[in-house]
């Protein structure tokens, strides 16, 4: 009877792991989001509120990671008929939405059976693993055209959802990953495949990770030597990211120029730090005119007044940040819904005199999106729902092991 439920429960583990990694894998493809993101988690979405109703279950933890992934939404939802585009408007949020429940669906096995979640999360690793290593091949076997993004076709988007199982590995690796010799392997995979991006944000975002995983992991006489090492490394890696170290050098010089009417088309060129600051500049001028309701979930785009050379530079036209997006989305109102709560669990996690993994976890994965989110539109990215999913099920699983 128990080698039956075993498998009835392997097999389960295998299709919802691998429905995830291929989400997480393909979600960022423009061609093949449709069939392999939306139709999936929506599929995967349907097949979990039917287990619901039929068992009649539905945990308490799950729904406050619910309300507090939701609650900014609330305000947009109310505020719909003012807004320019409705159609768009509603799309964006359902979209936000279902990847939101999705996550959560994945992620009740935590509250569940914390054993399963980390099965769950070997089997989503291992896919992952072998979709990044069929992506590098593909790259450099047969010199696939533009930088290496993976399967997504962003290099940003890519490297966030590296850096967000990066830190679920380091934490978890004796559950999930079992041998050292697998975390060894693993993180020097996906941190190589960050570097290959070329994406500045990858590489800080790297930067982030160790050296708060050398302050949290290394006892306190070890911190200078190991920080040390930390440094020299990175001078290493340095010299072998040149596209990393290049893009955030540009980032740094676009920081320079300090107000709007410092860019035209002569002076941005190609550069995209500038075309990003440029961005931000002009969402605070629309902010500012409608600070209280915003302009509609993903109507900034009508608002923004970027020249048309820019335009065909950009993927898409946004604030290209999540706090300004955030704030054109719903207002202030939005805008504090939606990190309040991010803001309070950081502070709660980092004052505790006894921290567990779950703490550390938080604390990174916090900090990593918050910087993340000052140069890339997140509110709706898969990686980034999944982190802050992970976030709020990590707080109330650590809130329970403390009682």
């Amino acid at each position: 009877m128990r080698n039956e439920v075993s498998k009835k429960v392997d097999l389960r583990l295998i299709i919802v792991g691998a429905v995830l990694a291929v989400l997480l894998c393909f979600y960022g493809n423009y061609q093949l989001r449709n069939i392999l993101s939306w139709s999936l988690a929506f599929c995967l979405i349907l097949a979990f509120s039917i287990f619901s109703i039929f068992k009649l279950k539905v945990k308490k933890i799950s729904c406050k990671v619910f309300i507090l992934s939701t609650i900014w939404l609330i305000f947009p939802i109310l505020l719909t008929p003012f807004y320019a585009n409705v159609e768009i408007h509603i799309k964006a949020i359902l979209e936000t939405l279902i990847y939101i429940l999705f996550f959560i669906c994945v992620f009740s096995y935590i509250i569940v059976d914390e054993k399963f979640f980390y099965q769950l999360m070997r089997v989503v690793i291992q896919v992952t693993l072998i979709f990044s290593i069929f992506s590098l091949f593909n790259y450099f076997i047969f010199k696939a055209a533009g930088t290496f993004s993976g399967f997504h076709s962003n290099p940003n988007t890519y490297s966030a959802l590296l850096l967000f199982l990066l830190v679920n590995i380091f934490f978890f690796h004796k559950k999930i990953l079992k041998t050292r010799k697998l975390l060894i392997g693993v993180s020097v995979i996906f941190s190589f495949q960050v570097l290959l991006t070329g994406s500045s944000k990858g590489l800080i975002g790297l930067g982030i990770i160790y050296f708060l995983l050398i302050l949290f992991k290394t006892k306190r006489t070890n911190i200078i030597p190991a920080l040390v090492f930390l440094i020299m490394a990175s001078v290493i890696v340095g010299f072998y990211a040149e596209k990393s170290m290049e893009r955030v050098q540009d980032k740094i010089s676009a920081i320079s120029y300090s107000n709007k009417n410092s860019y035209d088309e002569s002076t941005v060129g190609h550069d995209s730090g500038k075309i990003r600051l440029f961005l931000m500049y002009d969402s605070f001028r629309v902010v500012s005119n409608n600070i209280l309701i915003g302009v509609g979930v993903n109507n900034g785009q009508f608002y923004l007044t970027l020249p048309d050379s820019f335009r065909e530079l950009m993927d898409s036209i946004n604030s290209q940040n999540n706090i300004t997006e955030m704030l054109l989305n719903g207002g202030v109102i939005a805008f504090f819904l939606y990190y309040m709560p991010l803001l309070f669990i950081l502070i709660i996690s980092s004052f505790k005199k006894r921290k567990n993994s779950f703490d550390q976890a938080i604390i990174i994965l916090v900090i990593l999106k918050l910087f993340l989110d000052a140069g890339m539109k997140s509110y709706n990215d898969a990686s980034h729902v999944m982190a802050v999913t992970l976030i709020y099920y990590y707080y109330f699983v650590s809130k329970r092991q403390d009682s």
